[in-house]
């Protein structure tokens, strides 16, 4: 066990680093051709994550929003140390988030803004990967200095 809390540590000292350096980029960039480079940056954030994602439910076969929640937030999220509630309703799933780490990061950095681009932005890319007929809303955020997270998924009337 201690192995592996090792490799997990060395893995988020890794990607704070590239976070690091991303935000020390793309300022850069930013002061020089403005409002542009989010717009970019939004761009490829949505392409990759849709991309991925669509691999993702590909190789699952079961799509649905109980498949999501239990890859994206059991597996992926829990291990990362998300804290958050599930809370299965009549017209879809809401999860609320407590904490996330990836706020840490970005306020460590005085980075939130850019957090919003690459982390929070990409769940709707995350939904519409993985089953386009699922729908999601979110109204706040912690990245944006809100009191939780508060994802909600449901199916699309057709």
């Amino acid at each position: 066990m201690e192995d592996n809390d090792d490799l997990r540590s060395k893995i988020e000292s890794i990607k704070k680093c590239d976070f690091k350096e991303k935000v020390k980029f793309l300022n850069t960039l930013k002061i020089e051709f403005g409002s542009r480079v989010v717009d970019e940056v939004d761009s490829l954030v949505k392409k990759d994550t849709l991309a991925q994602w669509q691999d993702i439910a590909n190789s699952e076969g079961d799509n649905d929003i109980n498949k999501l929640v239990d890859i994206l937030w059991e597996q992926m999220c829990k291990s990362a140390g998300f804290k958050f509630t599930v809370e299965k309703l009549e017209k879809g799933t809401q999860i609320k988030v407590s904490y996330c780490p990836l706020v840490d990061t970005a306020k460590e950095f005085k980075a939130t803004d850019w957090g919003y681009h690459f982390y929070c932005l990409s769940d709707y890319s995350i939904v519409e990967g993985f089953n386009s007929n699922i729908g999601f809303r979110r109204t706040k955020t912690l990245m944006e200095g809100c009191d939780c997270c508060d994802h909600f998924y449901f199916i699309k009337k057709k």
